[in-house]
């Protein structure tokens, strides 16, 4: 897959952000620890700080060279290392693809239609997600600036219709038990999906980008996180320790005038965001398979994400505690670490290795051709 349509800056980094918009709505809370509505509020400023520095790792990469992907960096220190840095990859994308897909599928049949087996219409989705990347990151691009108008417009309409139930009261004592559990749920909040790696892999496809940009979605999306905590926190109470989906708890309470529950229609606006991220995820699949095969299969290679992500998403939401022991997982943490962190700074470190040895060579050689024109 060649890279001859790109899109902005902008863009690519909007996709991004409706991305993690989407795992923002759909929050789960408690799946590992129970934590008081203050210190649940206190783990977002976490997430944000995590965020910030997890991407550090990408800003540095990016500073060197803001215009190849990070599988053609590797390649030229070891096409055995690209290739492994695919598989991992795609194995990162498929494990952040199915939750996503299972978090739309629990949403749908546990609270917009509960005792209601959706999982089959999970495929209607996918396949517009298969659609999106078959199109382009152009269609993506374009398709995504329309819907951020939707989600800032329903996360406006929800914030300022609700703000009558916002009440300081249900706010206790901040870390009465200590500030571990809110670090540890900022890890896991932060470590949901997996952006922050697409930027340095998918860069052929991004034209003007600017380094300082990561940093800009890295605040965006910390400032997003922390207000929708702080409202779920301010308006439920510890009633949202027992809601499966806050977040779609406090849009059932908004409401304007004679128009109430509106949770349907802003809840099919957040769902626009879970279609972004699958296309994003498919067609980052599809370019990843087509750099490890090296075979212009890209319909195939789109298929064959599409059904990956629906049969991991059966067996992931099939049951909410299913989906709780694949979300905590360790997986989840050292995956997350091991992409957006280790990988970009083991590229830095094997090209510093390559450029030394390379300058050391030509000593070498400079240092010979100045012995073998010196008269003795």
């Amino acid at each position: 897959m060649t890279a001859p349509v790109k899109i902005s800056s902008f863009q690519f980094y909007n996709i991004l952000f409706l991305s993690r918009v989407f795992a923002v709505v759909t929050y789960i809370a408690n799946l590992r620890i129970d934590l008081s509505p203050s210190d649940k509020a206190a783990s977002s400023v976490f997430t944000a700080l995590y965020l910030f520095v997890t991407c550090i790792p990408t800003y540095l990469l990016l500073r060197k060279d803001s215009q190849s992907s990070i599988i053609t960096r590797a390649s030229c220190l070891s096409p055995v290392f690209a290739k492994i840095l695919c598989i991992v990859y795609i194995a990162d994308f498929l494990y952040y693809g199915t939750v996503t897909a299972a978090r739309f599928e629990l949403l749908i049949s546990s609270v917009m239609f509960p005792e209601t087996n959706m999982a089959f219409f999970m495929l209607v989705p996918l396949a517009v997600a298969g659609y999106g990347a078959y199109k382009g990151i152009e269609a993506q691009g374009r398709a995504a600036a329309f819907f951020l108008v939707l989600v800032l417009l329903s996360f406006a309409f929800v914030f300022l219709t609700i703000l009558k139930d916002f009440d300081p009261l249900n706010f206790p004592p901040l870390f009465y038990e200590g500030a571990g559990g809110s670090a540890a749920i900022g890890a896991f909040t932060c470590a949901r999906t997996g952006e922050v790696f697409s930027v340095a892999l998918l860069l052929p496809f991004v034209k003007n980008h600017k380094n300082h940009h990561i940093f800009l979605w890295s605040a965006a999306v910390g400032v997003t996180v922390i207000a929708a905590d702080t409202v779920i926190s301010g308006v439920l109470g510890t009633f949202g320790n027992t809601q499966l989906f806050s977040m779609y708890s406090v849009s059932v309470l908004a409401e304007f005038g004679f128009v109430e529950r509106m949770d349907a229609v802003i809840t099919c606006i957040w769902m626009l965001c879970a279609v972004v991220k699958l296309s994003f995820t498919v067609f980052a699949c599809s370019y990843l398979l087509l750099c490890l095969f090296g075979k212009k299969l890209r319909l195939l290679y789109i298929s064959l994400t599409a059904a990956a992500l629906f049969a991991g998403m059966l067996a992931v939401s099939s049951s909410v505690l299913n989906f709780a022991s694949v979300v905590t997982s360790a997986f989840t943490i050292y995956g997350y670490v091991f992409t957006a962190c280790v990988v970009p700074l083991a590229v830095l470190l094997g090209e510093k290795i390559k450029q030394n040895k390379n300058n050391k060579n030509i000593e070498n050689k400079t240092l010979i051709s100045d012995s073998a024109g010196d008269p003795q």
